[in-house]
């Protein structure tokens, strides 16, 4: 509708605006969503595999980056396959496909449709946010339609998973690297002298000290 358009190019769903909370819908060259009303739901229809994605960006002011954190998304349920992917810290994370490289567009797990008509929801843990605006239009994340068609009526961030304290002033050590974390538990380092260096985040004070980092959030026990 006419209505939805508007919704879309000022970056909210005046009909659902509640069903996106903390997001906000953004316009970018390669997304084709529409607005649109579907089996009585006012929600996005995402079905040009040209233009196959759905961004967001996300009100930053309460949110820390480096944390893990869970969205929601209310779909209806019918044929293909969707996923949800984010800006990262994590600089070692796979290219989600040529000219989109590592942390700024990494993938969570995908969602396979199920065909039954019906409104379902789904959780996507996104473990190292950086909520950067990163992605094009300046979106913090999006949802990427592998396959089918898909109508999206809310997204949600439904919590925050905040594993303890950070590690502060502790010795590490990263690979043969002895490191130690700063006020905020972060500490920085480099698989190799040529590699960019990566910010991690320790937490949890504990006798174990050799760490290799694989993502940017470490939970020590």
């Amino acid at each position: 509708t006419e209505t939805g358009r508007e919704a879309l190019e000022e970056g909210e769903v005046s009909a659902e605006k509640a069903a996106y909370g903390d997001l906000r819908p953004v316009k970018a060259y390669d997304s084709g969503a529409e607005a649109c009303v579907k089996n009585g739901r006012a929600c996005f229809r995402i079905a040009d595999p040209t233009r196959p994605y759905l961004y967001f960006q996300v009100q930053k002011e309460s949110l820390r980056s480096g944390q893990s954190y869970t969205f929601e998304v209310e779909f209806l349920d019918g044929e293909g396959a969707f996923d949800l992917q984010y800006n990262s810290t994590d600089i070692f994370a796979a290219p989600a496909r040529f000219g989109e490289f590592f942390k700024d567009y990494k993938a969570t797990d995908t969602q396979f449709l199920g065909e039954t008509g019906k409104w379902k929801k789904a959780r996507f843990t996104a473990d190292d946010c950086s909520f950067s605006g990163a992605m094009n239009g300046g979106g913090d994340l999006r949802l990427r339609l592998w396959s089918g068609s898909l109508y999206v009526a809310s997204v949600k961030l439904i919590k925050e998973r905040r594993l303890t304290e950070p590690a502060t002033f502790v010795k590490v050590y990263m690979g043969n690297q002895e490191i130690t974390t700063g006020e905020n538990g972060e500490a920085e380092y480099a698989f190799a002298p040529e590699d960019p260096a990566g910010i991690y985040r320790v937490e949890a004070k504990t006798e174990k000290r050799n760490l290799l980092p694989a993502q940017s959030v470490i939970e020590v026990y």
